[in-house]
């Protein structure tokens, strides 16, 4: 944890609480060598203190109190909104059917939404498991190349309410002077930026929901430091196939794409949607070809800087067709990514201004399609090995019989 994580003005706990509240929780005396009575960071469900711990400087997160209570409240009256935002979908959709009109929106259970934003929620006020969670995205990160620091938990200091990590010396990116005065070099910082998420949602699957500039921060080497893991999620192996299968098809291709490129790439991106949740299985192919092929097209028009074709005029019967069909869904996951991606997407703005989203991701979807062809062609070699191996073995035990 840094200093940069000062992110909010909510009012602090008093020095004199804090310590009682530290005292509930890890006895007294309390275990640090020295604790700091004055907040390094506030927000809404706890606040930070700076420490020494066997030797080590910390950050201390302590928790505010009631914070189960008022969730329960809280989603207790959200969940009973979903219930009515349920009914009134259901019953305006009948109507449309009833007037012979199509559906205004795709299949979706509020419900759901409520259960997954508890479910993280809840887990976010449990620093045992935000420990934990820290421990496991460092360790998805292992072997990657990330240049990405997490900060070591201390799990003989840490409950459910308090968290004692690492202090690492971090701005954050959003403070041009801070950065500037770091002599970073911003334009690959928002690269770095962007591709840290990329990794996450194409390759581990391990996604931190809440990068925002207080959680995202830079180190004055130029690593990146990723905090507080209260919210974190991990995708099925299949969806992170499917969004991998997604950008292969949108990216991987030549300028001008044949007839016969564009018809195998989007049906390569139709079928990453089906395996991301996006699209249910058993849609209307004829549709789903078509739109598919919208897609490569667009993309590869805009990455040539040709002018794009419009969807209204060019695939709104078969979108139309498929929503009104419910083959077209939003998963709930989702929800987190997306909003996981706005704080990225900020944060690399903010470091570069001209930054375009296409550009930015064709670097790290180009690795990935590289490594992909590499470890296609290693499977191939080990294969026909394998058959050759196979061939002299056979021979050999011909010739012996044959002696």
């Amino acid at each position: 944890l840094s200093p940069s994580l000062t992110f909010s003005q909510v009012p602090c706990v008093s020095g004199s609480r804090v310590r009682e509240l530290l005292e509930a929780e890890l006895g007294a005396p309390l275990p640090f060598d020295s604790f700091d009575d004055t907040p390094i960071a506030g927000a809404s469900l706890g606040q930070v203190h700076r420490a020494v711990y066997q030797g080590t400087p910390v950050a201390v997160k302590i928790q505010r109190a009631g914070l189960t209570e008022m969730f329960d409240t809280d989603f207790k009256n959200i969940r009973l909104g979903c219930r009515v935002m349920n009914g009134l979908e259901r019953s305006y959709e009948k109507i449309r059917r009833w007037q012979g009109k199509s559906k205004a929106a795709a299949d979706r259970d509020w419900m759901k939404y409520a259960n997954d934003a508890a479910r993280l929620l809840y887990e976010e006020i449990d620093y045992i498991n935000e420990g934990k969670n820290a421990e496991a995205f460092a360790a998805s990160l292992a072997d990657t190349g990330a240049n990405v620091v997490v900060p070591r938990v201390f799990s003989d200091a840490t409950t459910e309410r308090v968290l004692t990590m690492e202090y690492i010396e971090s701005v954050k990116m959003t403070d041009r002077a801070k950065v500037a005065a770091l002599g970073l070099d911003t334009r690959a910082l928002s690269q770095q930026v962007l591709d840290t998420f990329l990794l996450q949602l194409l390759t581990t699957g391990v996604l931190h929901c809440d990068p925002h500039p207080g959680n995202m921060c830079v180190t004055p080497r130029g690593q990146i430091v990723l905090y507080d893991f209260g919210m974190m999620d991990t995708l099925p192996a299949a969806t992170v196939r499917g969004m991998r299968k997604i950008a292969f098809g949108l990216l991987n291709g030549s300028p001008e794409p044949s007839n016969k490129e564009i018809t195998a790439r989007g049906d390569s991106v139709m079928e990453g949607l089906e395996m991301a949740g996006f699209l249910s299985a058993g849609a209307n192919a004829t549709a789903v070809r078509l739109v598919g092929e919208f897609l490569v097209r667009f993309f590869s028009d805009q990455a040539a800087g040709r002018a794009t074709q419009d969807v209204t005029e060019q695939v709104d019967f078969e979108l139309r067709s498929l929503l009104d069909s419910g083959a077209i869904a939003f998963p709930s996951a989702f929800t987190f990514v997306a909003r996981a991606f706005t704080s990225v997407d900020g944060i690399a703005k903010s470091l570069r201004p001209e930054y375009e989203l296409r550009e930015a991701v064709e670097p790290f979807v180009g690795r990935l399609i590289s490594d992909e062809y590499s470890s296609q062609a290693k499977a191939k070699r080990d294969a026909l090995l394998e058959r050759a191996k196979g061939w002299l073995r056979a021979v050999e035990g011909g010739e012996g019989e044959g002696a």
